[in-house]
């Protein structure tokens, strides 16, 4: 049988939905990691991922959680918070919270960890590859550093292209580009911190940063097929 996360990050649905191991792990993680104050931000990064797990085997079969907004398109139901984001809530930790307010006004605001964006999975194809197995703080550092180069190394999103040292990249990075860094300069030098080596190989060639551009984000769901 297929494994439920592959070494791309995708979803086998069918078997959490069949088996029900969907349920199961929330359950377990409920049991055993979520305290009345949580602190770290792995917990935090845990209890989205599997929320949109759960969201997903909730509406099974779905495409895309696109099919979960009450308005239409994107950026109209962005607008009205009108997404599955915003408007989905759940009981974490004695608190009722969305999927927006874990996103953006915990793990954002209070940790200002940029890293996020890379373990953070809507269950869109466009997203970082979702990672099989918990985070955990005594080795988040690690965890992060490995799921950013990860997600950067990802073909499905991002492109290097030698002749033209032009670098393709996800658009999270557009979406977030205050996170990370407050100028272009800055924000680039992050990113190829965590480049894949053939983007740094050209950089010192050139002797210059890539030429930046943008994939298009494919939303729909991010399943085995």
């Amino acid at each position: 049988m297929r494994p439920q996360i592959d070494d791309d990050g995708f979803v086998n649905y069918d078997a959490l939905v069949r088996e029900g191991a969907c349920a199961r792990a929330i359950q377990a993680f409920a049991e055993q990691t979520w305290p009345q104050d949580p602190a770290g931000p792995a917990f935090w990064i845990n209890a989205y991922n599997l929320l949109t797990l759960a969201l997903v085997c909730d509406h099974w079969p779905i495409r895309s959680l696109g099919e979960l907004h009450r308005v239409r398109p994107l950026p109209v139901a962005v607008a009205l918070k009108q997404t599955v984001w915003d408007r989905e809530r759940f009981a974490v930790a004695g608190r009722n919270l969305t999927l927006n307010d874990i996103e953006h006004r915990i793990l954002r605001k209070q940790f200002a960890e940029p890293r996020i964006h890379a373990a953070l999975v809507c269950a869109a194809v466009s997203c970082p590859p979702l990672r099989a197995e918990l985070y955990r703080d005594e080795c988040l550092e690690e965890q992060l550093t490995d799921q950013m180069r990860r997600f950067l190394a990802c073909r499905r999103t991002h492109r290097y292209d030698p002749a033209s040292h032009t670098w393709v990249i996800s658009p999270i990075f557009l979406w977030y580009a205050r996170d990370f860094g407050r100028s272009r300069a800055q924000r680039l030098e992050w990113l190829l911190a965590y480049a894949p080596k053939p983007v740094r190989h050209g950089t010192r060639e050139r002797g210059r940063p890539p030429r930046i551009r943008y994939s298009d984000y494919d939303w729909s769901l991010n399943m085995q097929r």
